[in-house]
């Protein structure tokens, strides 16, 4: 279990670079394109899978971020933008509940 890359990802052993441009940015889009996609085929709320992708890319690159060695600069950016996508992806989260709520009470009636 020690060498599974989800296990080292959780735990920040891989590199920040890594963490940030492959999980954060490069995979973001097919995780979230899908989660869209399982919410229209299945009728779910959008943004349940989609928040847990963002949730476990926010604290793996956080740990990683904390073990980088490199420029303490790009460290403290990354926490920063980590922080900005956990204050986005809740709030989106909050809205798109709020709305599906809305709109299950309007087609009620």
């Amino acid at each position: 279990m020690k060498n599974n890359f989800l296990v080292k990802f959780w735990r920040g052993d891989i590199k920040l670079w890594i963490s940030y441009w492959i999980f954060g940015v490069l995979l973001a889009y097919p995780i979230f394109f899908s989660d869209l996609f399982l919410a229209t085929k299945f009728n779910i709320p959008v943004g349940i899978l989609g928040f847990a992708y963002a949730m476990f890319w926010c604290i793996g690159t956080w740990r990683a971020a904390k073990k980088y060695t490199g420029k303490p600069r790009w460290a403290d950016l990354t926490k920063f933008v980590i922080l900005l996508n956990v204050i986005a992806f809740f709030g989106l989260f909050v809205a798109s509940y709020v709305f599906s709520l809305m709109f299950a009470l309007i087609n009620k009636f």
